[in-house]
C-alpha cells in the first residue's frame, strides 16, 4: 500500500493557485455563484481527469445538494480505486471556489490570504507513518475541509476567523 500525505489549503479569491486561475475566469463567464472542481494526475496540479460543477446564482438546495453529491462520489470513487489498486493516479485534489465571497473587513482578508493547514502537523512524515493512520487523516483533512468550506458561505457569531475564507481545496497525494 502506498503512503499518502493530506492537505487543505484556504484563502481570498485574489490569492488562488494560478493551476484555478483559468478555471476561475471559465465559471465567471458562466455567471456561476460558486463551483466545485475535482481533477486528478500523475503530476500535482496537471490534471489528467477533472469534473466541474458550476452552482449557479439562487440555485435550488436540491441542485446544490446534487452538484456536491455528484462531484465528491466521482472524487471518492477514483480515489478508493486508487488507494485499493495503486494504479494510475498520484493526486487527487476537490475544490470550491466562492465566486460572490462574503464581506469582510480589511484586517480579516490580510489574516486569510493564502492560509494554509495540514491535517496533523506533529505526525512523523507520510513515509514513516504507519497504515492505521490513514483513516485517521483521511477523516482529519475532511473535517478541516468542510469546515473552510462552510466558512466560506456562511458567517455565523462565534465562528472561527481560520475558517472563513473564499475558496478551500483538499488534496490527496502519494507520498514519495
Amino acid at each position: 500500500m502506498s503512503k499518502w500525505s493530506f492537505e487543505v489549503r484556504s484563502g481570498r479569491l485574489e490569492a488562488i493557485p494560478n493551476s484555478m486561475v483559468q478555471i476561475v475566469e471559465e465559471q465567471k463567464s458562466k455567471e456561476a455563484e460558486c463551483f466545485l472542481h475535482a481533477e486528478a494526475g500523475v503530476l500535482l496540479n496537471e490534471a489528467e481527469e477533472q469534473i466541474p460543477a458550476s452552482i449557479p446564482v439562487n440555485a435550488l438546495p436540491s441542485l446544490v445538494v446534487a452538484r456536491i453529491a455528484h462531484v465528491f462520489s466521482w472524487f471518492f470513487e477514483l480515489l478508493e480505486t486508487e488507494i485499493d489498486q495503486n494504479i494510475k493516479w498520484n493526486y487527487f485534489k476537490v475544490t470550491f471556489v466562492n465566486l460572490n465571497p462574503l464581506e469582510i473587513s480589511d484586517t480579516l482578508a490580510d489574516i486569510l490570504t493564502g492560509t494554509m493547514s495540514t491535517n496533523d502537523p506533529g505526525l512523523p512524515p507520510p513515509i514513516e507513518q504507519p497504515p492505521h493512520l490513514m483513516l485517521r487523516q483521511i477523516v482529519t483533512t475532511m473535517r478541516i475541509f468542510f469546515s473552510h468550506l462552510r466558512g466560506s458561505v456562511e458567517i455565523e457569531d462565534g465562528r472561527s476567523y481560520s475558517d472563513r475564507c473564499d475558496w478551500v481545496s483538499m488534496t490527496y497525494s502519494k507520498a514519495c
